[in-house]
């Protein structure tokens, strides 16, 4: 982040903890030679209808700033400008990598919002999941749609029963059933081996 005519470096040290450094442009260098290194800053414009879409994109910032080479790439807390700091060239790329970006940006931004939806819904169903008291028993795997239902019908019914948080049916025929109590998990249990066992073998 350039301040002045200082700048502020972060690096990971020997352990990997990140150390911040405050230093002068002429101490910047290139590996390769002894003069100071360039670096510029470029602003870079968000349009106004996608600044949403680019917010919801931040965390490819990074990535995109690797592949141009920056130095630095970050969006204002407003989200109308990105701010790039680099050579002249790693700030060209980057402006060919940013403008491809906010063509994409609203589609990035929609699998960002779907991924977010359903690592919430899975946050609900783990921490319903984690709550209660586990029946397990296990069912003939030739077995296992019966026992599901149509479209999941058994498993819909015995989960509208009181005390019922959730069921789970494996591949291995593992039922696992979370309840409020032992006693609820087990009328659970009975509804769904009921099914099975009307099946003659």
């Amino acid at each position: 982040m350039a301040k002045g005519g200082f700048y502020v470096l972060s690096f990971p040290d020997a352990n990997d903890q990140t150390q911040t450094e405050v230093v002068e442009r002429e101490r910047l260098r290139p590996a390769y030679g002894h003069h100071p290194a360039r670096f510029d800053k470029k602003v870079f414009p968000v349009p106004r209808e996608i600044q949403p879409d680019v917010r919801l994109t931040e965390h490819l910032l990074p990535k995109m700033a690797r592949h141009a080479d920056l130095f630095a790439l970050r969006l204002t807390p407003d989200a109308r400008e990105l701010i790039g700091i680099g050579s002249p060239s790693a700030l060209d790329t980057a402006h060919v990598l940013i403008n491809m970006h906010f063509v994409k940006a609203p589609q990035l931004a929609k699998v960002v919002q779907r991924a977010n939806s359903l690592q919430m819904k899975m946050g609900d169903a783990n921490g319903a999941f984690s709550k209660g008291v586990p029946t397990v028993f296990q069912a003939d795997t030739a077995m296992i749609g019966l026992l599901i239902g149509h479209k999941g019908a058994n498993i819909k019914r015995v989960q509208a029963m009181p005390g019922v948080l959730r069921v789970d049916v494996r591949g291995d025929g593992t039922v696992t059933i979370m309840a409020d109590s032992e006693e609820e998990g087990e009328a659970a249990r009975r509804q769904l081996e009921v099914v099975v066992d009307r099946v003659p073998i």
